[in-house]
């Protein structure tokens, strides 16, 4: 035991052991030296002495020993418990705290251990707080994307399919009064007629097609593509063409805005160029992505449909260019139809594949 002992711990051993043997000696030496007669003469002996002194240091020893023996218990047992405080803890329990128990060599410990499960205790409120917060803001983004979305379907529906609809009623109209006055006419009415209503057949297509989900957990953008292109085919809408690299790593965001940009692009075509076929292109070179989509539609006036309020979700298309970092180009001659090219860069992604134009 006495090789575990340093420092203050072997310093006072050694006190006690001195003050032990010295008052061990003091004692013997009084007691010889007043009791007279024969025993007066073993205080010149130094057997006496050293005998005197190996039991004084013999009893110092274990005074000694039996005092560091406790100290270490206490020591121990402080430890255990700090342990036992640091277990709860750890456990989800923050509102333990340690008492202090007059030891200088753990009371300081426990005033740090006190401070930081305080920290500990806090920064977890915090957390929570922030996370009822984010909770709360995800709940209102949801409810202002709902009502955004509710308010562009009314709007969709109010600029496309009933106008359409309120166009048939006035060329019905228009025939039935055509019949007893100029029957020649009603043939060309109800062309018109025929033509409104193929029309507004094909607005509530575009829009139930935009409507569709497309989920990209389990699929790539390109796979996500071929199911559009493949629903547009099966409703005899457009013949389409694709050019797609399958093995185009990409991120959540990014696939997701992409995907949306190509579903705005058909959309457009579908309810207003009034294009035969449809060619779409996703390619990757050393340093970006790039989606094409190419009509053979009537195309339009670029500028007329910017300053327009309502710009055929040009700008909807651009901001979602934007927030991938990357840019739209859309190039529209009216009467040559539309193309519309978005370049994303590349950072993450599988470098390979060349440019495929």
């Amino acid at each position: 035991m006495l090789s575990r002992l340093h420092g203050r711990e072997l310093f006072r051993v050694a006190l006690t052991v001195g003050a032990a043997a010295a008052a061990v000696c003091c004692a013997l030496a009084f007691a010889f030296f007043y009791a007279g007669g024969a025993y007066r003469n073993w205080l010149v002996r130094p057997l006496v002495w050293v005998g005197a002194f190996g039991l004084g240091a013999g009893a110092g020893v274990v005074v000694g020993l039996w005092l560091e023996y406790e100290s270490s218990r206490a020591l121990r047992k402080d430890l255990d418990e700090i342990l036992y405080g640091v277990r709860i803890l750890s456990e989800g329990n923050l509102h333990y705290r340690w008492k202090q128990r007059g030891v200088r060599a753990t009371d300081s410990l426990r005033q740090q251990l006190n401070r930081m499960a305080a920290q500990w205790q806090e920064q977890t409120r915090h957390l929570q707080r922030l996370a009822d917060e984010r909770e709360q803001l995800v709940n209102q983004a949801k409810e202002a994307g709902m009502l955004a979305e509710r308010q562009r379907l009314a709007r969709e529906l109010h600029d496309a399919v009933s106008q359409q609809l309120f166009a048939l009623a006035m060329t019905a109209a228009a025939a039935r009064r055509q019949l007893h006055s100029s029957p020649q006419q009603v043939e060309v009415s109800l062309q018109r007629l025929e033509d409104a209503a193929k029309q507004a057949q094909k607005e509530m297509r575009a829009l139930l097609l935009q409507l569709r989900p497309v989920e990209l957990k389990e699929e790539s953008l390109a796979s996500a593509i071929e199911s559009v292109v493949a629903e547009i085919e099966a409703r005899g809408l457009l013949t389409c063409r694709t050019d797609l690299d399958h093995d185009i790593e990409l991120s959540p965001s990014i696939a997701a805005n992409l995907l949306r940009i190509f579903q705005e692009a058909v959309t457009n075509t579908l309810r207003h160029a009034q294009a035969k076929s449809l060619e779409v292109g996703l390619y990757q070179d050393e340093d970006t992505i790039r989606l094409v989509i190419v009509d053979d539609g009537i195309g339009f006036d670029l500028q007329e449909a910017q300053n327009r309020r309502v710009s055929l979700g040009l700008t909807a298309m651009r901001e979602r260019a934007q927030e991938c970092g990357g840019q739209i180009r859309i190039v529209a001659v009216p009467g040559y139809g539309t193309r519309i090219s978005v370049q994303v860069p590349r950072f993450d992604c599988q470098r390979g594949g060349g440019d495929r134009g």
